[in-house]
């Protein structure tokens, strides 16, 4: 099975996630600068157009199209608009570390500087039975994520999480058996014709025949969670075991809504069970048994290329825990719920502004905040 790619050495994309078109885009995605679009286009065009190609055989299509949309990425001047492109913004938080450097404005308390960062990698992965049209794997991974500020009692964020899983993922294939007939025009094949309203519906119109069956699909794993908790001094600490669900969607028909301007939502929900530290807010209240815990995450991400001619996108997260069947000692100190409501704008060269609301797990009371910062990748 085979993948179109964009060779820039640290991602690819499978073909309806690189060209998710739409009436007004036409074969490019919301996504998608100008320049990315040319170079797809003409890479399409070219391949299809070829004498020798052959339209029964995908696997060969998905080589000729790799070997020459690699030629054009190698070129400085691509590569620079490329880093302009929300979908490269999207594929870099997939990288094993990223870091945010940044200014935290607390409401009735002095400003103070923090760092968010996260790091994941994969540990071990199988390959289990694939069928056409989902790929399905089993791994191990390790999660670390968290926020530290430079003085340990002024983090209004103060939990780090570390979590080894053992997880089964599915996935579609994007597979498929044949390419479809496509009809060119050369006149459509000119840069200056890229925002043309005929020659973008054509472009539609051919994608869709060339590569019939993709639209709205779901990314989901599952598995249990052997974890830990901790504030900042590591002296109020959790540890845990979860099972989990995660699900995200994404829409490669560009004639819905959710496709056209590419708004991902995602979900993970988990039952945890949480042994407490003699140092928790919750144990010092007077309870330290051990618990049992709903933890859900919710996530929108909505670039914002398509809506308002910006190379930013726009997030949104809603974290919420709840304790299972809490003691009335816990309830009285309104510990058995936590909270966390995120908003921000994340720009292509890293810049990140967010607004926040609610309070995590070992904070005692909501605060709201201001957050300007700056993240890199390592």
């Amino acid at each position: 099975m085979k993948f179109l790619y964009l060779s820039c050495a640290f991602f690819f994309l499978p073909i309806p996630a690189l060209a998710q078109v739409s009436a007004d885009t036409g074969i490019c995605s919301a996504g998608m600068t100008k320049e990315v679009c040319e170079a797809f286009k003409k890479t399409f065009y070219e391949v299809v157009t070829d004498e020798n190609f052959d339209s029964s055989d995908y696997d060969g299509f998905v080589d000729s199209f790799n070997e020459s949309f690699e030629s054009i990425v190698k070129q400085p001047e691509f590569l620079n608009s490329l880093l302009e492109s929300p979908s490269v913004k999207a594929k870099l938080d997939g990288i094993p570390l990223n870091m945010t450097f940044k200014i935290v404005d607390r409401e009735n308390a002095e400003s103070v500087l923090a760092v968010d960062f996260s790091y994941s990698k994969q540990l071990k992965r199988w390959n289990l039975n694939t069928d056409d049209s989902t790929i399905k794997n089993f791994s191990f991974d390790f999660a670390l994520n968290g926020t530290a500020t430079q003085k340990a009692e002024e983090n209004p964020r103060n939990l780090i999480e570390m979590s080894v899983s053992a997880k089964w993922s599915n996935m579609p294939s994007f597979s498929a058996k044949e390419i479809g007939d496509v009809v060119v025009n050369d006149t459509c094949n000119k840069p200056e014709m890229i925002d043309d309203d005929y020659c973008a519906a054509l472009d539609r119109s051919n994608y869709l025949n060339a590569f019939p069956g993709f639209a709205g699909t779901w990314f989901t794993n599952y598995g249990f969670d052997f974890g830990y908790e901790a504030d900042q001094r590591f002296k109020a600490t959790n540890r845990k075991i979860s099972a989990f669900y995660f699900a995200a969607y994404e829409d490669f028909d560009r004639s819905t809504t959710m496709g056209k301007f590419n708004i991902k939502p995602a979900i993970l929900i988990s039952i945890d069970t949480v042994d407490p530290s003699a140092e928790t807010p919750r144990a010092m209240a007077g309870d330290d048994s051990s618990y049992e815990r709903i933890s859900a995450e919710f996530s929108l991400s909505i670039p914002l290329h398509q809506l308002a001619d910006i190379p930013y996108t726009l997030g949104f997260s809603y974290r919420a825990y709840q304790e299972v069947e809490a003691s009335d000692i816990v309830k009285t100190v309104n510990l058995d719920r936590y909270r966390l409501r995120t908003y921000s704008l994340n720009t292509p060269i890293g810049l990140v502004v967010s607004y926040s609301s609610g309070r995590l797990p070992f904070g005692v009371e909501d605060e709201n905040i201001v957050e300007l910062g700056f993240k890199t990748y390592f």
